[in-house]
């Protein structure tokens, strides 16, 4: 029954947040205002000056507007105020002052060239062309005042100068529409003029303008732009090349990339247009250029049906996918499968909305269909490398343990002192506490938990302790993800302005130990009352059966310390105890059965005996991936399709404009992280996601950023913990051969006690 109703949560919970989103943006206040922003790749800082209309939609690109050479960025902006409000605008004008961006060459140029004549690149962390798709990424990504898939841009004079060579230096696919409007002179599409009137010099071929011509560039002309006189026109030999005045050079930069289009046989998509009675004037010309964008907006304005029809579509894949794994359907097939048919929902939304594909436009094979396996290719080989090493390590060098007998000499020594401790239920207890100690030092959940299912299980086992009870202790073990070496410490430590020590010992530690002392009394209890509800499964008999007839009777006594040498030398080699040498989990496990293999050298006195154990190492490898890695591989395509849908954004969208006090914003925040936690198997994703907005959302409630920040760096742990798709419950399950969702059982109580303690704690001392 509470399997079932866990089921139901997991399918009834996400509907029930998507009924409560709102799709306003979080950090930018819509109006008329500023904001300073840092480039991540140099740390340079610049203001930037924006205007955001009520009706916005996050949906729609927003508009980045390029001064011109007097560097008046607020008038600029300015001028796009009624503009904003006529069409629904978010429109943002970065301030490139003469002090950061000098001169033609630090702007108009884009600073990739020292000079007009020195033409070795700088580095690109100088380059200007790249300050609109990073700020574009903040907009999105850190501000969350947008959920645009690109943005458009509109630059004036100086302005449409550094546009027109942005697009064809630094194309990106994020800058969906450039409008380049009365600039004072080109850099011509052709590598026959020299550099900064062609490409000549850059080292750029004629095959590389293709991309260049195929762009999606607007010129706009004003039609009274043609004084030959003004006083900001450039009048060298080259310029005066292009035309004899701004609005002749427009049109013969147009017709020269349609000339070189059709001399090369490739796409032309340029467009040109004129405003007539419009001299050299930004804000006569600004109407124009946002009637353009409004067009184009208009054409990717899906109504707002199809975007809760797609999320709603999501929601129930999701609920579908959860009924055929409790139905025990296979559930690698069924993962893939939902995974599959998550990417192919956001697919054919994204071309039917107009809004893009959340990433899947770029095909790796040529053809969608086929990129569904490539997804699965990259899985295998990230997760196998990465978090599927660790599982398959600690597997082989269990086995080994196995083999050499040295999990029965641990078994019988460890057994005597432990064996005091009558009530298998305390002790359990007594081996959360144990494990999620040793997670201060080992901050990898999965890795733990394999190296306890080495050193701790089988003595579990021998004393009485049902498997399936103990797998799932050990699958909680790291749930609070403690100490300064952990990568959610850094990142909340990193929020909250402190030192990840600090951090530790002075937020993280009281509140832990509440939490630590609570879930372990409840899997006391717990697991006490499952194990009375429920008859042991085969598989567990078998099991039990087989720990109980190990005996390590005959054997080293130093063989007892084998399988704890991994556990050892990651504490020893750690950043709390020796900083110089860092070991990690299949390392550890690798040095281990080399020792292991020594010691059987000497105990056999054969060396060639001992070196053919290392095949039973290998084999327990490969029964793992068989088994655990490739059930991770599979939860991962389908945190990947859910992630594709847009729905955990939409789920964070949703604490934007709530309203909510200090203690209800956090449980607010808590929640949707569960849910996300839950859904994608993984806490730290959407630790890293959320994390971006406490800053923002702090300030308004004048609450320190750490009081917001501590609940949910420990609240995704617990949470993952709950997750049937999450690593360290596959693994765990696996080992004791029952399924996720017979872990998560055991688990979610604990787990939500540790929440509503943490809670209680923040309401009282937060």
């Amino acid at each position: 029954m509470i399997l079932q109703r866990l089921a139901r949560l997991l399918i009834a919970g996400p509907a029930l947040m998507l009924g409560l989103l709102t799709a306003a943006e979080a950090d930018l206040e819509k109006g008329v205002g500023v904001f300073e922003f840092a480039r991540p790749d140099s740390g340079q800082r610049m203001r930037v000056f924006y205007v955001k209309d009520p009706s916005y939609e996050a949906h729609l690109p927003p508009v980045l507007v390029l001064h011109g050479m007097r560097r008046n960025a607020d008038e600029y902006r300015d001028a796009w105020i009624d503009l904003a409000a006529e069409h629904g605008l978010f429109v943002i004008v970065p301030e490139f002052t003469e002090e950061s961006y000098p001169g033609t060459v630090g702007y108009n140029l884009g600073n990739i060239f020292p000079s007009e004549e020195d033409l070795t690149y700088t580095p690109t962390s100088q380059w200007s062309y790249l300050v609109p798709d990073q700020l574009f990424d903040y907009l999105k990504d850190t501000l969350r005042a947008t959920r645009a898939q690109g943005y458009f841009a509109f630059g004036h004079s100086a302005g449409s100068q550094f546009l027109h060579r942005k697009v064809a230096f630094s194309p990106d696919p994020r800058l969906l529409l450039a409008v380049s409007a009365n600039a004072g002179w080109y850099t011509f599409p052709s590598i026959e003029a020299s550099w900064p009137y062609g490409f000549k010099g850059t080292g750029m071929e004629q095959a590389d303008l293709v991309p260049f011509l195929a762009s999606n560039l607007f010129i706009l002309l004003g039609e009274e732009d043609n004084d030959p006189q003004h006083r900001s026109l450039r009048r060298a030999p080259e310029a005066m090349e292009q035309g004899l005045h701004r609005f002749e050079r427009g049109h013969q930069f147009f017709a020269a990339g349609a000339a070189l289009a059709e001399e090369l046989d490739v796409p032309f998509a340029w467009q040109l247009d004129t405003v007539p009675g419009v001299a050299h004037s930004n804000s006569q010309m600004a109407p124009a250029a946002a009637r353009i964008m409004a067009g184009a907006m208009a054409q990717m304005n899906p109504p707002d049906s199809l975007f809760w029809i797609k999320q709603g579509l999501a929601v129930l894949i999701i609920g579908v996918t959860a009924f055929f794994i409790i139905r025990r359907y296979q559930t690698h097939a069924t993962l893939f499968l939902a995974g599959f048919a998550l990417l192919t929902l956001t697919y054919i939304f994204g071309i039917v909305m107009g809004t893009g594909t959340n990433g899947l436009e770029d095909s790796p094979t040529g053809w969608f269909g086929f990129d569904l396996f490539a997804v699965v290719k990259e899985s295998f080989s990230s997760r196998t490398a990465t978090i599927g090493m660790i599982i398959m390590a600690a597997g082989g060098f269990a086995r080994y343990m196995s083999h050499i007998h040295a999990s029965k000499v641990l078994v019988s020594y460890a057994i005597k002192p432990l064996g005091f401790i009558k009530n298998p239920y305390l002790l359990l207890a007594f081996s959360y506490i144990l494990g999620q100690i040793l997670n201060i030092f080992i901050p990898s959940a999965t890795g733990l938990a394999m190296l306890l299912l080495v050193a701790l299980f089988p003595t579990l086992v021998h004393l009485g302790v049902r498997p399936v009870a103990a797998a799932a202790v050990i699958g909680t073990t790291s749930c609070l993800d403690l100490g300064p070496a952990s990568p959610g410490s850094n990142v909340a430590a990193t929020v909250s302005g402190m030192e990840p020590v600090v951090y530790f010992v002075k937020y993280q530690m009281p509140l832990a130990t509440v939490m630590i002392l609570v879930i372990a009394a409840l899997h006391y209890v717990w697991q006490r009352f499952c194990d009375a509800r429920s008859e042991p499964t085969e598989a567990e008999r078998e099991l039990i059966q087989t720990e109980m007839e190990q005996e390590g009777h005959g054997m080293p006594a130093v063989y007892a310390f084998l399988p704890l040498l991994p556990l050892g030398l990651l504490l020893v080699f750690s950043p709390l105890v020796i900083t110089a040498i860092q070991v990690d989990v299949v390392t550890a496990m690798l040095i281990s059965l080399f020792v292991s293999m020594g010691f059987e050298a000497i105990r056999l006195r054969s060396l060639k005996n001992a070196l053919e154990g290392i095949v039973q190492f290998f084999k327990g490898m490969g029964d793992i991936f068989a088994t655990v890695v490739t059930l991770v591989i599979a939860a991962e395509t389908f945190a990947v399709g859910i992630m594709s849908t847009g729905l955990i954004d939409s789920l964070i969208d949703m604490v934007e404009n709530t309203g909510f006090g200090p203690i209800a914003m956090v449980v607010a925040l808590v929640v949707l992280i569960g849910f996300t936690a839950i859904l994608t198997g993984s806490g730290s994703a959407p630790l890293f996601s959320f994390a971006k907005l406490v800053p923002g959302i702090a300030g308004p409630l004048e609450v320190a950023a750490v009081s917001l920040i501590l609940p949910l760096q420990l609240a995704a742990g617990v949470f993952r913990s709950m997750s049937p798709v999450a690593g360290v419950i596959i693994a765990v399950s696996s080992a004791v051969k029952v399924s996720p969702f017979d872990i998560v059982k055991r688990t979610s109580i604990p787990m939500l006690g540790g929440i509503l303690a943490m809670l209680i704690w923040q309401g009282l001392f937060g």
